[in-house]
């Protein structure tokens, strides 16, 4: 991944840039989706074209989304057990540590309670300290840190990569999953978001107060995947990605902001994107359709001719 993002930081850089200067679903139709015309490629997609190894990016997010998930589970089903055989260590691992803030700094005086309760099953994305450990190698450096910081924008922009494509890649809805295992990409961003943004340059951990970090870097992830989703449905008419899985994208979007442990709601994407456009692409999916312009998703190609009366909730 570090090395990916290395040899596109180029354009990663101009798609942070406009994808943090848009504030909204109007304004990133009018400034960053369509660009100069509705014909030729986009400032932002123009950058996208340019990366190279985006699907490589997608698979190694999902193979890292599938480990944290299996991690998850294991430690689910620890945690059933230590109820049922010692409950009272359970409880009291439980309790201690609800007596501070979510340790996302790694503050030393709390990790042995940490170490207790992940023993005991009990896991959250920011208290993952193992994870923290094993990738501190990989941020040495200022230059590290502003390498990952990146990584958000990289993920958001594999949403344009021809792998999505393939027939064989769809949403399944009764499972609530993709064919692909794309739906892990957005554990990876969670969990990879929390290690990078939490620690400390050239070592494991920070003292703590690097929240507000953890937060921005998430919102980056929501802000730029929705502008380029966006773009994607703007773009020649709907033409030019009309055999892209969108609606199941946006779907993803809904799974990002269940994955964050409570720093993102719900508000969060609707103050990006219209929930009109996130119900109409549900009921398109619900129907079958997704992907091609059929369906209520004209509502995407609506926000072309609305004024800013017209989106406002």
């Amino acid at each position: 991944m570090k090395a990916i993002l290395q040899s596109n930081r180029g354009p990663l850089v101009a798609i942070q840039q406009a994808a943090c200067t848009a504030a909204g679903a109007l304004e990133s139709a009018k400034s960053f989706a369509l660009g100069d015309s509705n014909t030729t490629a986009p400032p932002w997609l123009q950058c996208c074209n340019a990366m190279s190894g985006l699907s490589h990016l997608l698979q190694m997010a999902i193979n890292v989304g599938n480990a944290i998930s299996l991690r998850k589970m294991l430690r689910e089903g620890q945690k059933r057990v230590t109820k049922k055989r010692i409950p009272l260590l359970a409880a009291c691992a439980r309790i201690a540590q609800g007596q501070y803030p979510e340790n996302l700094g790694a503050v030393a005086e709390c990790l042995p309670v940490d170490c207790m309760a992940l023993d005991c099953g009990e896991t959250s994305p920011a208290t993952d300290h193992a994870l923290k450990i094993a990738l501190a190698h990989l941020k040495t450096d200022a230059d590290d840190a502003e390498l990952w910081r990146l990584l958000p924008f990289a993920l958001a922009a594999t949403f344009t990569d021809p792998v999505w494509k393939a027939k064989d890649v769809e949403y399944l809805v009764k499972v609530d999953a993709h064919t692909n295992n794309a739906h892990l990409m957005v554990v990876a961003a969670r969990s990879l978001s929390f290690c990078f943004e939490s620690m400390s340059v050239g070592a494991g951990v920070t003292s703590g107060g690097e929240d507000s970090a953890v937060d921005k870097s998430l919102q980056n992830f929501l802000r730029c995947s929705v502008h380029i989703l966006l773009g994607m449905k703007l773009h020649d008419n709907g033409q030019a990605f009309k055999d892209y899985p969108l609606r199941a994208m946006v779907v993803l979007l809904e799974k990002f902001i269940d994955e964050t442990s409570g720093l993102l709601d719900r508000s969060t994407l609707e103050n990006i994107l219209p929930h009109s456009l996130v119900h109409c692409a549900t009921t398109d999916i619900s129907l079958g359709r997704d992907r091609g312009e059929a369906g209520g998703a004209e509502v995407f190609s609506a926000l072309r001719g609305h004024d800013d009366g017209e989106t406002k909730e």
